[in-house]
């Protein structure tokens, strides 16, 4: 009778635990997903580019966007 009482325990503290870390996750996931795909506003030499430039007008290098 205990071993199912037991089992019955850690099933509930698992499914605890997978909610935890997806709300975690659900949390997260904005500011993570924001950081990955914003655009860059400055080149590799660190001179400050506009939204339009495919170039950087301080060095010449191709902008990654």
């Amino acid at each position: 009778m205990e071993t199912i009482v037991w089992n019955a325990v850690k099933q509930v503290i698992w499914i605890i635990a997978i909610i935890v870390i997806l709300s975690i996750l659900a949390i997260l996931l904005p500011f993570i997903l924001r950081k990955k795909f914003s655009r860059k506003n400055s080149c590799v030499c660190g001179h400050k580019i506009q939204a339009t430039d495919t170039f950087c007008t301080k060095c010449g290098k191709k902008v990654e966007r």
